[in-house]
């Protein structure tokens, strides 16, 4: 006789997720609530490049040599808000012409708020020139 062929079932054991429990479901709100202050107190102010701050060119000096122009751009940067805060500044230089020569970033101290502070800048230009202008165009 033939005897039936048949593999006795085991139960298996059943696991619950760890995100579906209490600890798991503690750490995604945990979670949750950081991404949504962040998102409140860290996002920009919206499009304006220089939201926060009020940044002025005050000297734009060009000096000519041999190896190329050497650009020292002075300028001041108020933090219009309460917290202290570094501010980095994007600068354009131009020619005469108004076309864009180099661009440059500087790095201020810490602004307390309301305060203002000095800062100047020196590089070389990618384009030798003789003249042009120094324009700052974001503080963020």
């Amino acid at each position: 006789m033939n005897q039936p062929n048949w593999t006795p079932v085991r139960p298996t054991r059943t696991t619950r997720q760890f995100w579906t429990q209490g600890p798991g479901i503690a750490i995604i709100a945990i979670v949750a609530t950081i991404v949504c202050l962040m998102a409140l107190y860290l996002k920009p102010d919206g499009k304006d490049p220089m939201a926060g701050f009020d940044a002025t060119v005050t000297g734009c000096k060009l000096d000519n040599s041999p190896t190329g122009t050497i650009a020292t751009v002075d300028y001041t940067v108020k933090n219009k808000r309460t917290q202290s805060r570094i501010a980095v500044v994007t600068i354009e230089y131009r020619d005469d012409q108004g076309d864009l020569v180099d661009r440059d970033t500087s790095e201020t101290r810490w602004i307390g708020g309301g305060d203002t502070v000095h800062g100047t800048e020196m590089t070389s230009l990618d384009v030798p020139i003789k003249t042009g202008t120094c324009h700052i165009v974001s503080a963020s």
